[in-house]
């Protein structure tokens, strides 16, 4: 996936904000948190294309483990329960983290991912892209088709009226 990392971000956060209303944060604020989350995984590229000259797959480098990201999920879970749930960085915390590791899903549609590896052993990687009916390229624009329909409702809406009266 190279492209819908952003908008499953936008969509999970603005599906989630309402759960969230009570931490008392705004919106742009907890949509942005989200979105970066969606990409955090794809920072370790820096390192990629930089120091590393592409030698190794980026997959195999610790920001694509899902181990870690579930394990920052669990952790921040935990910072929301322990703070009642009327906090503005749990909730951050708890959204960024979500979307990192909703990365790590769509990232496994497309190539391997190392599922059951932790810091030290890799373990095999893991792709479900040959089991599927579709592309992941259909996917993917299917996922920003919904990104568009949630962000602009009304413009989706004259456009289909739009075609249906062609």
């Amino acid at each position: 996936m190279q492209y819908a990392h952003l908008p499953t971000g936008y969509i999970i956060s603005n599906l989630l904000f309402k759960r969230f209303r009570k931490c008392q944060v705004s919106y742009k604020t907890f949509l942005c948190s989200g979105m970066i989350g969606a990409i955090a995984p794809d920072f370790d590229m820096i390192y990629f294309f930089f120091k590393d000259h592409i030698f190794h797959h980026t997959h195999r480098f610790y920001s694509h483990y899902p181990v870690i990201w579930l394990s920052l999920l669990l952790l921040s879970l935990l910072w929301m329960w322990l703070h009642n749930s009327h906090s503005q960085n749990p909730a951050l915390a708890v959204i960024f983290t979500l979307n990192g590791f909703v990365h790590m899903f769509l990232d496994t549609i497309e190539s391997p991912i190392y599922w059951l590896a932790r810091p030290g052993s890799v373990g095999e990687p893991f792709c479900i892209e040959q089991y599927l009916p579709w592309t992941s390229a259909s996917l993917e624009f299917f996922i920003l088709f919904g990104a568009l329909c949630l962000w602009n409702k009304k413009l989706i809406m004259r456009l289909y009226r739009a075609i249906d009266n062609l």
